[in-house]
C-alpha cells in the first residue's frame, strides 16, 4: 500500500507565512490557521478546498475547519505510517507544545469568523500537499502521491499567489481590498479562452503570470 510522505525535517518548509509574516492580501486558502474566534478550540485550520469555499468571489457563509490540538512530539518518519487522523504542525505559533490538525474534530464555522487578521499561518505548497494527502487518506485510506496532488492544486495555488501580488499592489495605491479582489477576478475571467482557463494548463500558466504582473505594473504607472 505504501506510506504517506513524512513531514520535512525543517519545519519552516511547511509554511509560507507564520505569525505576523503574513498579509491580508493573500486570499483564504486550505490549510490556513486562525486564532481567537468564537469557536471552542483555541485555533482552527481551514480544511475546505479553495474551489468549494467560495460562491463566485465571495466566501460561503459556512466553512469547514478542523481543530488544532496538542498531540505529542514524534520523529518525522513516524508520521509516514501512523497517526493517520492528524497532520503535524511543528512550529505553529499557538500555545500548544506539539500542535497538529485533528481530522476527527471537524466542524463548520461562519466564514466571517475567519477574518484574515486572525490568520496565524499559511501553509507552503508542500504543506498544502502534505495536508491534502493525509486528509484524503484519513477519509478513504487511499494514498495519493504528492506529484499528483501538486498537479491538481497548482492552478489554485498560482491564482492565490497572483491575487496576493495584485491586491498588495492595489492596497499600496489606496484601493479598497474588496474592489481590488473583484478587479482581479474580473481580469482572470471565466470560461474557455480566459486567463483562468489558462491557469489549468501547465504549458500556459506562465503566460497568466506574465499577464497579471504586466497589468500590475501598468496600474502602478
Amino acid at each position: 500500500m505504501g506510506t504517506l510522505a513524512a513531514p520535512p525535517e525543517n519545519e519552516e518548509d511547511l509554511y509560507l507565512y507564520r505569525g505576523d509574516e503574513g498579509t491580508v492580501a493573500r486570499p483564504h486558502m486550505q490549510g490556513d490557521v486562525f486564532f481567537g474566534g468564537m469557536w471552542a478550540p483555541e485555533a482552527v485550520m481551514l480544511i475546505t478546498h479553495p474551489c468549494s469555499m467560495r460562491a463566485g468571489a465571495n466566501l460561503r457563509e459556512q466553512l469547514a475547519v478542523v481543530e488544532i490540538v496538542d498531540y505529542q512530539r514524534l520523529p518525522a518518519g513516524r508520521w509516514a505510517d501512523g497517526h493517520f487522523d492528524l497532520s503535524p504542525l511543528p512550529g505553529l505559533p499557538v500555545t500548544s507544545e506539539h500542535p497538529a490538525a485533528s481530522f476527527r474534530h471537524i466542524q463548520t464555522v461562519p466564514s466571517g469568523e475567519l477574518a484574515l487578521d486572525r490568520r496565524v499561518a499559511s501553509l507552503s505548497e508542500l504543506g498544502v500537499q502534505l495536508l491534502q494527502q493525509r486528509f484524503v487518506h484519513h477519509l478513504t485510506r487511499v494514498i495519493v502521491d504528492l506529484p499528483t496532488l501538486y498537479e491538481h492544486s497548482s492552478p489554485v495555488l498560482t491564482e492565490a499567489e497572483l491575487q496576493e501580488e495584485w491586491v498588495e499592489a492595489a492596497l499600496d495605491r489606496g484601493v479598497a481590498q474588496a474592489e481590488a479582489e473583484g478587479a482581479f477576478q474580473a481580469f482572470l475571467g471565466h470560461g474557455e479562452g480566459s486567463l483562468r482557463d489558462a491557469l489549468s494548463n501547465a504549458n500556459t500558466r506562465g503566460q497568466v503570470r506574465r499577464a497579471v504582473r504586466k497589468r500590475i505594473r501598468d496600474a502602478e504607472g
